[in-house]
């Protein structure tokens, strides 16, 4: 197995997800918004998003456009089309040319006796008897960047899935039964039901590169995907790690946490684990 190529995992489709330089307003806001660069001086304006989201029921959720430095001042809105991968949205640029904060994931808290709970914010498209109509009469606006609210709530790289063709071309290139992707400690696997486009650009590999301290205990990912059946007890054999001028780390000293380790009273757990 090798490697099928490269793609920047913060940016797949060329629109960068990055980190707002400080946090917004998040009630009736969300965690997350796309900048768009408006040219057009005034009036209805169209935008496709790469936003590439791993959320449930995505075509029921609202959006909220607004001023980038005025989030008060919500603009009117329609969604066109909203799946996983992209969403099409028209918008009224109601401050004329400038950049706008389109937030794809709003919510709300409701305050209740004893604690708070959020729900997100459902699709409410201003009415408009000509929406069928409009969508290729519209000027394009451009996405310039994804933004998180915070470092904690950032998708990218490992919460961004791949799309179908990418998932298609993978499976042409790489036939095995199943693959492997390595992934260092760095980016964390967040997903397990999807493969985030930066494996799937990258394809499965035998290879990893990580760095470590002296005396540091490393850890790193194997992440084990399925192609064409489930995998049932899935095990691990460890050779020794052979380093420059024969430094050596023995195999014994290499552990699988999920697939064993010492139980509670000291004698060895072995845990069967089915993908």
């Amino acid at each position: 197995m090798g490697m099928t190529g490269q793609i920047d995992g913060n940016a797949p489709d060329g629109v960068p997800f990055t980190v707002a330089a400080a946090p917004w307003p998040v009630d009736g806001l969300g965690n997350h918004r796309v900048v768009i660069r408006v040219d057009k001086p005034g009036g209805w304006v169209r935008v496709r998003l790469p936003w590439r989201r791993h959320d449930l029921r995505v075509a029921d959720k609202g959006v909220v456009v607004a001023p980038l430095d005025s989030p008060t001042q919500t603009a009117p809105s329609m969604v066109f089309s909203a799946t996983e991968e992209v969403g099409d949205i028209a918008f009224d640029a109601v401050a004329g040319a400038g950049l706008y904060a389109l937030y794809y994931l709003p919510y709300r808290f409701d305050l209740t006796e004893g604690w708070t709970d959020t729900h997100y914010l459902t699709r409410k498209d201003t009415e408009r008897t000509d929406k069928n109509a409009i969508w290729d009469r519209l000027p394009f606006a451009t996405p310039v960047r994804f933004e998180a609210r915070s470092e904690f709530d950032r998708f990218a790289p490992m919460e961004l899935p791949a799309t179908a063709t990418e998932l298609e071309r993978l499976s042409e290139q790489h036939p095995e039964p199943y693959w492997v992707f390595p992934e260092d400690r760095t980016r964390p696997v967040r997903m397990f039901d999807r493969i985030p486009a930066l494996w799937a650009a990258r394809g499965p590999s035998n290879a990893l590169v990580g760095e470590a301290r002296p005396n540091e205990y490393y850890v790193y990912q194997l992440a084990v995907c399925p192609r064409t059946s489930d995998l049932k007890d899935v095990r691990i054999d460890f050779d020794d790690l052979v380093g420059p001028g024969g430094r050596r780390i023995a195999k014994n000293r290499l552990t699988c946490f999920n697939l064993g380790g010492t139980n509670w009273d000291g004698s060895p757990l072995h845990k069967v684990v089915n993908v």
